[in-house]
């Protein structure tokens, strides 16, 4: 994001925080940026669409998205679908068209003014097919670029002036949101648990402060949450996969990711089992009667024939009661 873009006195320009960096799948030592990564981190805003399915891992062509939505980000001031939330986010990206300058648009014509080479830097940058996206070298070539200014230029339009320029003011809300990140791990008992990394930043610490500190809250946001879902793997075997939920700690988006991560669901249906997920979670959090929710999966080969009793192409996800540390 361009948050994390920095500038020095000289004009140099240099890229901080690189705390969305995921583990390479490489061999030992060899840390090549054009290896598969398999990590779910990071700001949705600012993730490709490979990155959020997690069906086949990721490589240096994520960054090469990341930074078309910067482009839009620099031009218009925020970064498309930057006013929903995390699972919103998700769901915009993999199933609309990509974004473009005229996504964050309020008016017609309101960016008329960027030029064609602009906006053809950021087409490229944004194809949903990584393959079809530029390499870094390969986008050097760009008409666009080839007409940078230098170093000297950023120095007297933004250094020298920098004491002059109008700061805006930004509140806590409209920081980007991050999904929590860690990883789904199999206890003794069998029970699959989302186990988030430890570090937390100081703003996000400063957020979780200025939430309301009724006892009622404190209690749904501290509650623990037994859940199970039942789905079919590759095998068509029926499997029951358990695991615990808090809201304080989990998102509905970090579960699912880890289940595509742990191969337990289908990268094609992340975005369902988030989405059912977080509607039982609700329902949990609200003390509904719902129990239990039957969705239909998206990974369905066509030749299949779906059978919702039979949770062939379907799945369910089931409230586990916490008194009955056993499920069928």
């Amino acid at each position: 994001m361009a948050g994390n873009i920095l500038i020095a006195d000289d004009g140099t320009v240099q890229i901080a925080d690189f705390g969305v960096s995921g583990w390479l799948s490489a061999s030992q030592g060899d840390l090549s940026r054009q290896k598969v990564r398999h990590t779910f981190v990071g700001t949705p805003c600012w993730m490709a669409p490979e990155v959020m399915e997690q069906v086949s891992g990721y490589d240096f062509k994520a960054d090469i998205w990341s930074f078309g939505i910067l482009a839009i980000e620099l031009a218009t001031g925020t970064a498309p679908y930057h006013k929903f939330p995390p699972m919103k986010v998700l769901m915009l990206t993999l199933q609309n068209d990509p974004p473009s300058l005229d996504t964050n648009a309020e008016r017609k014509d309101q960016y008329k003014a960027y030029g064609k080479s602009f906006r053809h830097v950021i087409k490229d940058c944004l194809q949903k097919d990584p393959s079809k996206r530029p390499t870094a070298s390969e986008l050097l070539k760009y008409s666009f670029f080839k007409k940078a200014k230098d170093k000297k230029y950023l120095v007297h339009a933004l250094i020298e002036n920098l004491a002059s320029m109008p700061l805006p003011s930004h509140h806590q809300t409209d920081a980007p949101k991050k999904v929590a990140s860690g990883k789904l791990k199999k206890n003794s008992e069998g029970n699959w648990e989302f186990e988030p990394e430890e570090t937390e930043s100081e703003e996000e610490e400063g957020e979780k402060m200025d939430l309301p500190t009724t006892s009622a809250a404190a209690a749904s946001a501290s509650e623990t949450i037994n859940l199970v879902l039942r789905v079919r793997n590759a095998q068509k075997e029926l499997n029951d996969i358990k695991f615990d939920y808090t809201p304080s700690v989990d998102t509905v988006e970090g579960i699912a990711h880890e289940l595509v991560a742990a191969e337990l669901i289908d990268g094609h249906d992340l975005v369902v089992v988030a989405a059912n997920l977080k509607k039982l979670v609700d329902a949990a959090l609200s003390k509904s009667d719902k129990k239990s929710v039957t969705f239909a999966l998206s990974s369905v080969p066509p030749q299949e024939m779906p059978d919702e009793r039979a949770l062939i192409g379907f799945a369910q996800i089931s409230l586990i009661d916490s008194s009955n540390a056993q499920v069928d």
